[in-house]
């Protein structure tokens, strides 16, 4: 355990929010049909959980920011999530296709309280142009390894505007999904009155490029994190809105509700062409 002047960091998170270890990627899968993955890409190594039943079509299912900040000013060690939501939805996921968790650069490794994973990837260059090579390169490697051809993405929280970054340069990229979805992350910065994103990426510089991609936007409707103007801010930027669909999901907040919700969701709310309509 990292010391800090003589006192545990962990104890200092006890004044700040609370400390509570997360549980190991072969403990979060335990009682569920995924097996821990591992993929080795540079300059990352990208943690994750699989279920594979052989098909084609792979969902993909990408984390969201974690625990990238302690309080408003203290960023974490360590960005693991202490609940891990789309691994939760992932486990959720009883559709037949093969299923793929991929958490964030740094979490689950070890290497971020090593010292050996730099905090900007959790902080200002967490969709910077060497986190989406990674991920780039992990779809590359599952493709390779697995018999895959397509993939529908689907990306929670920060894990949304991965996903988004993704699927406008791939064109094995057949939907998206975003759930409570960071998909303008100026105008969440501008929202929540902190320091832009100056390293990264912004998703919705991208969303002309998504207008014929068949997506669909979960938006919690007491989610006061990301709210709905996050998601309007992207599709406005569309050029077709034809194949996109916001969806308003009642009394779900940003990380409390989604897991409950999630199978109801994903069975009847597919991404299609289709106008946008709300739940």
């Amino acid at each position: 355990m990292l010391k800090i002047y003589g006192i545990s960091f962990c104890l200092l998170a006890v004044f700040l929010v609370g400390c509570t270890t997360p549980a190991s990627m072969t403990e979060q899968t335990s009682s569920s049909a995924l097996t821990p993955l591992t993929i080795a890409t540079n300059p990352f190594l990208l943690t994750g959980a699989v279920r594979d039943t052989k098909t084609k079509a792979a969902r993909i299912y990408i984390e969201g920011d974690g625990r990238a900040w302690l309080s408003r000013n203290t960023p974490s060690r360590d960005p693991t999530p202490p609940t891990p939501t789309a691994l939760n939805l992932a486990k959720q996921d009883n559709s037949g296709k093969t299923v793929i968790y991929l958490a964030r650069p740094c979490q689950y490794t070890g290497l971020a309280s090593e010292g050996r994973c730099p905090s900007k990837y959790w902080r200002s260059a967490r969709f910077s142009e060497d986190v989406i090579a990674a991920y780039m390169q992990a779809l590359d490697q599952l493709k390779a390894t697995r018999g895959i051809v397509t993939f529908e993405l689907v990306g929670y929280s920060g894990g949304a505007a991965v996903a988004a970054i993704l699927a406008s340069r791939r064109a094995d990229v057949k939907s998206l999904m975003t759930v409570a979805g960071n998909i303008d992350t100026d105008t969440h910065s501008r929202l929540h009155n902190v320091s832009l994103l100056a390293q990264s990426i912004n998703p919705v510089t991208i969303a002309p490029q998504l207008s014929r991609l068949p997506q669909v936007h979960f938006i919690g409707a007491q989610d006061t994190n990301v709210p709905k103007q996050i998601s309007d801010s992207f599709t406005s930027r569309l050029n077709n809105t034809n194949c996109t669909k916001q969806i308003i999901v009642p009394d779900v907040t940003h990380n409390n509700g989604w897991e409950n919700n999630w199978p109801r969701l994903l069975q009847n709310y597919v991404p299609a062409c289709s106008p946008a309509q709300i739940l």
